[in-house]
C-alpha cells in the first residue's frame, strides 16, 4: 500500500486493513503475530522504528468447551456393602465453560469414567443436567461405571464465555484403591459428543477438554471427640472466670474413642479461634497475648486469634486423650455489640466471651484414617464476665466470679 503525496515533517496518517484468517494451515489457530513495515523513497536515517507488530489469538471455529473437575472430600472410608455410608460418599464437581467463538446450541455433554472401586450414586440437578450410567449396577471386579451427563435443553444456547451450571456427581468408595482418581471429558473427547453450533459442529481445541481429580480411601476409622473447658489462672473452679483477672486458659481435650475396630489416630487437626482478640496498635494499645502448650510430637501455631495444632504422624492410641492448653492474656474484647445469634440465642450480653473449637482429620497425612462421627467434633463455650479493657485501665470487679455456660451457637471449622 502506498501513500499518495508527501507526508510533511511531524504529520501522521492512518488506515485500516481488514483480513480473514485461513480456515486451516498456518495461522489458522493459536497466537499469531502481524507485522507492518514502512519504507520511503526519501532516505530514512533511523530505521529501528520502521516496523510495528501486534499479537492476537485465533480461535478455531466452532465451540471450544473447557472442563474443570474437583473431587471432595480428600479422604473417605470404604463402604463394606451394608450399614451407613455417609463417610464413604464423594462428590465430583464439574464445571464446563464455552470459550467460543460460537455459541453451543446442543450436545454439551460430559463423560465421567469412574475409578474401578467407585460406585455411582446420583448425578445432576433437575433442569440443569440429565445423567445416566452404564453399567447400571456396580460389580466388584466388573467394568468401571461410565457416567454420561447432557446439559438440559432449557440451558441452550450456551453463549461464548458462558458457564454451564455446576455438575455434581455423587459416588461411593467400594474397594481399597489408594486413590480413586478418574477423568471427566467434554467437547468430543473421552467419548463425549462434539458440541453443535448450527454450522461448525466441532470442538477443534482438545487441550482443555478433560480434567481429573482423586480421593484417598481407607479401611480404618476413628471417632475423635473434643472437649473444652475454661479455667482462670488462679486455681479456681473449672468453667469459671473471675472478673478482672489478667489471664485464663482454655483446655482442649481430644480423645480417640474406643469404638469397635478402632485404630490409632494420626493426622489430627485442632482449630480454635480466640474470641475478642485485640490486635494492638502503636498508640499504646496492647495486643492480646496467646500461648499454647500442646502434646509431645504435635505442632501448634498461633496466627493472631487463630490457633491450629496438628499431630502429623504422631499417633493417638485407642482410648487415649491429648490435652492442649491455650493461655490468653488481656487485653481482650468481650462480645458486646456482636450481631444477635452470634453468641447463642438473642443478643450477646456484656461480658460474654464466645468461643468454639473443632477437631478433624488431615487427609494429606499419609497415615491418617477416616473419621466416623462428626457429631462430637466441636466443643462450644460461653464465658461471662467483664473483660479487661484494651488500654492500661481495666473495669472494676462487679462480682466475685462469673460462670461459664453452654452456648447454643455453632460454627464449622
Amino acid at each position: 500500500m502506498s501513500y499518495a503525496g508527501d507526508l510533511a515533517p511531524g504529520a501522521s496518517t492512518s488506515f485500516t486493513i481488514t483480513a480473514m484468517v485461513p480456515s486451516n494451515g498456518a495461522n489458522s489457530s493459536g497466537d499469531v503475530t502481524n507485522t507492518a513495515t514502512v519504507t520511503s523513497q526519501t532516505p530514512d536515517p533511523v530505521s529501528v522504528n520502521n516496523s510495528g507488530s501486534v499479537q492476537f489469538s485465533v480461535m478455531p471455529n466452532g465451540a471450544d468447551l473447557g472442563l474443570a473437575k474437583r473431587k471432595t472430600p480428600a479422604l473417605v472410608a470404604i463402604w463394606p456393602g451394608t450399614g451407613p455410608d455417609a463417610d464413604s460418599l464423594m462428590t465430583s464437581t464439574i464445571n464446563v465453560h464455552n470459550y467460543g467463538p460460537r455459541a453451543a446450541t446442543g450436545n454439551v455433554q460430559v463423560v465421567d469414567r469412574l475409578a474401578a472401586g467407585e460406585e455411582y450414586i446420583s448425578g445432576g440437578n433437575a433442569g440443569e443436567w440429565i445423567c445416566s450410567v452404564a453399567p447400571a449396577a456396580w460389580n466388584a471386579g466388573g467394568p468401571a461405571q461410565v457416567v454420561t451427563c447432557d446439559l438440559d435443553p432449557s440451558r441452550y444456547d450456551l453463549a461464548r464465555d458462558a458457564d454451564t451450571p455446576a455438575l455434581r456427581i455423587v459416588t461411593r468408595a467400594r474397594t481399597p484403591d489408594l486413590a480413586l482418581t478418574n477423568n471427566a471429558c467434554t467437547g468430543g473427547s473421552g467419548g463425549s459428543l462434539e458440541p453443535s453450533t448450527g454450522s461448525i459442529n466441532e470442538d477443534r481445541n482438545t487441550t482443555n477438554d478433560c480434567a481429573g481429580d482423586g480421593t484417598r480411601t481407607t479401611n480404618d476409622r476413628v471417632d475423635l471427640q473434643i472437649e473444652k473447658w475454661t479455667r482462670a489462672n488462679d486455681g479456681g473452679t473449672d468453667n469459671v472466670i473471675p472478673l478482672g483477672t489478667n489471664s485464663y486458659s482454655y483446655t482442649l481435650r481430644v480423645t480417640n474413642l474406643a469404638i469397635t475396630d478402632a485404630v490409632p489416630a494420626s493426622g489430627i487437626v485442632v482449630n480454635d479461634t480466640i474470641p475478642g482478640f485485640v490486635n494492638g496498635n502503636t498508640a499504646g494499645v496492647d495486643r492480646t497475648n496467646v500461648t499454647v502448650a500442646g502434646p509431645a510430637g504435635w505442632n501448634c501455631d498461633v496466627n493472631g486469634p487463630s490457633v491450629i495444632c496438628r499431630s502429623g504422624d504422631t499417633a493417638l492410641a485407642v482410648g487415649a486423650s491429648a490435652d492442649i492448653t491455650i493461655t490468653v492474656g488481656f487485653p481482650f474484647f468481650d462480645s458486646i455489640g456482636q450481631s444477635p445469634g452470634s453468641c447463642g440465642a438473642g443478643a450477646p450480653a456484656s461480658g460474654a466471651f464466645c468461643n468454639i473449637a473443632g477437631v478433624a482429620v488431615d487427609p494429606d497425612v499419609s497415615s491418617s484414617v477416616g473419621e466416623i462421627n462428626g457429631a462430637n467434633n466441636q466443643a462450644r463455650g460461653l464465658g461471662c464476665g467483664s473483660s479487661a479493657a484494651p488500654t492500661s485501665e481495666r473495669p472494676p470487679r462487679t462480682s466475685p466470679r462469673a460462670t461459664l455456660a453452654a452456648s447454643a451457637w455453632s460454627a464449622t471449622m
